[in-house]
């Protein structure tokens, strides 16, 4: 599943990437890789207020990856 998630990135397809990350996010809860790929495909596909979610998530997470707080700015 994680190739496929890449492959879908590299090729720009952010949609289909977004579609199974959202099932994994459903699945699996509050996982600190499927937020920071998900926050990248929103971003990446002009959905920021999504992306500002999935950021803020990942700060309560992890308050202490400085690189989060970053995106969020």
């Amino acid at each position: 599943m994680t190739d496929q998630i890449y492959s879908f990135i590299r090729e720009g397809c952010y949609q289909d990437a977004i579609k199974i990350l959202e099932e994994l996010w459903e699945t699996k809860g509050k996982v600190k890789s499927v937020y920071s790929v998900l926050g990248y495909c929103y971003f990446n596909s002009n959905q920021f207020d999504k992306s500002a979610e999935c950021y803020k998530v990942l700060i309560e997470i992890c308050p202490d990856v400085l690189q989060y707080q970053s995106y969020l700015a």
